[in-house]
C-alpha cells in the first residue's frame, strides 16, 4: 500500500459504477482506479471530487495500469469554485495544461493558491493561471523572446508583442504591422516570464493580470504547439458572455 496527498484535478466516470481520478502530487499527477465510488453508498465518494485536497491509500501492483483506490481522507474542499463559472472553466485550463506536461514541485502550490483565491473572489486568480501557463511555456521550450526583438535582436525601440513573429518586435521590423502596446504592458508581459516561483508575491504586487492576459498566452500555447483544448473554447464562450 502507498500513501499519495494531492488535488483532485478531475475525476472521469468508467463503466457503470467506478471512476478514473486524476490527483495532482508534489512531482507527477497520479492516475488512480476507484471502484464503485458513484454508488452513493460509496464511502469513496467524497474524495474524488474536483477541487479537494485528499490524502490516498493506493494498492500498487507492477502488472497493472493504474494504482487501486483503497480508501482516503479529504483534507480539504474548495467547494465554492463549484459556484464560479469563470473560475471551473479556469481550473479545467489548467487541468488540461498540467496532464500535458511534467510537473514540477510548485505547481500543487500554486493550484492551491488557484482554488483559495476563486473561492475569495480575487483578481489574483488570472496571474496565478498566467504564471502557470508562463512556467509551462519556459519549460517546454516555447517561451516568446521578451529580452529583445524576436527579428534583429535589438534591445531599443521594442514597441509590440507577436504570437506570429515569437515575441518582442522593435519599431523597424515592426513596421506598423501589429499594434504597439503601452510601455507598461510589454513589462507585465516580460516579468511574468522572467519571473521564478519565489518572485510570485512581489510580481503580483507590482502587475495585476487579468483575463485578457490569460486569453493572450493560451493563443501563445495552441499556435506554438499545435494544440487546441476544449477547455479554452469553453472559457472564451464564457469570456464572451461576461462582456454581453
Amino acid at each position: 500500500m502507498n500513501q499519495f496527498e494531492g488535488l483532485v484535478l478531475q475525476s472521469q466516470e468508467y463503466k457503470e459504477n467506478d471512476a478514473i481520478v486524476h490527483v495532482l502530487g508534489a512531482d507527477r499527477i497520479l492516475s488512480v482506479y476507484a471502484r464503485g465510488v458513484q454508488k452513493q453508498t460509496s464511502k469513496n465518494r467524497r474524495i474524488i471530487l474536483p477541487f479537494s485536497l485528499v490524502k490516498l491509500i493506493v494498492d500498487h501492483k507492477e502488472h497493472r495500469e493504474m494504482d487501486l483506490l483503497i480508501k482516503g481522507e479529504l483534507i480539504e474542499y474548495f467547494y465554492k469554485v463549484q459556484d464560479s463559472l469563470l473560475g471551473q472553466s479556469l481550473c479545467f485550463v489548467c487541468n488540461d495544461l498540467l496532464m500535458r506536461t511534467k510537473i514540477l514541485p510548485y505547481y500543487q502550490s500554486l493550484m492551491l493558491a488557484l482554488y483559495r483565491s476563486i473561492e475569495n473572489k480575487s483578481q489574483d486568480m488570472y496571474s496565478y493561471v498566467c504564471f502557470l501557463i508562463a512556467s509551462i511555456l519556459k519549460e517546454e521550450g516555447l517561451a516568446p523572446e521578451v529580452d529583445c526583438c524576436v527579428i534583429d535582436q535589438q534591445t531599443s525601440r521594442i514597441e509590440t508583442f507577436s504570437i506570429e513573429e515569437g515575441g518582442f518586435l522593435c519599431s523597424e521590423c515592426n513596421g506598423n504591422r501589429y499594434p504597439k502596446w503601452k510601455k507598461s504592458e510589454l513589462i507585465k508581459i516580460r516579468s511574468l516570464f522572467k519571473a521564478q516561483p519565489k518572485d510570485m508575491d512581489y510580481l503580483f504586487s507590482k502587475h495585476q493580470y487579468d483575463l485578457e492576459d490569460v486569453l493572450l498566452l493560451l493563443r501563445w500555447y495552441e499556435r506554438h504547439t499545435q494544440i487546441e483544448l476544449s477547455s479554452v473554447r469553453f472559457l472564451k464562450s464564457i469570456h464572451t458572455m461576461e462582456r454581453a
